[in-house]
C-alpha cells in the first residue's frame, strides 16, 4: 500500500476480460481500450458535463465505445473486447480520475 492512497477509492481498468482478446485500433495507430481511455479522460467521459471524469463515467464511456467499434466492425474484429473495472463499490465508481481543461 502506498502512504496517502486510499485503497477504497482504488480503481483498475483492464481492456477486456480473461476470456476475449483485446483489439489494436489501426485507423488511429492505438489499441482500442487506449485510443478511448485517453479520449475519455480529456473529457468525453464526463457524462453529466460537471467538469470531472469519474471512474463510473469512464468506464461507461469506454465500454461503450469499445463496444460499438467492434460490433460495427465484425469482419475486422470478429468478437467482442469488453473493457473491465474492479471493484464496483461506490467509493471506487465515485473515485474523479480527470479534470479535463476546457475548451476555449
Amino acid at each position: 500500500v502506498f502512504p496517502g492512497i486510499d485503497a477504497k477509492k482504488t480503481v483498475y481498468m483492464s481492456a477486456t476480460t480473461s476470456k476475449l482478446r483485446s483489439f489494436d485500433y489501426d485507423e488511429k495507430k492505438s489499441g482500442l481500450f487506449t485510443f478511448f481511455l485517453t479520449e475519455g479522460m480529456g473529457g468525453k467521459a464526463d457524462a453529466n458535463r460537471d467538469g470531472l471524469v469519474t471512474a463510473a463515467e469512464l468506464h461507461a464511456y469506454v465500454e461503450g465505445k469499445v463496444l460499438e467499434t467492434v460490433r460495427m466492425n465484425p469482419e475486422k474484429y470478429g468478437d467482442d473486447q469488453k473493457p473491465t473495472m474492479w471493484p464496483e463499490t461506490p467509493e471506487a465508481k465515485g473515485t474523479i480520475l480527470a479534470r479535463p481543461a476546457k475548451k476555449k
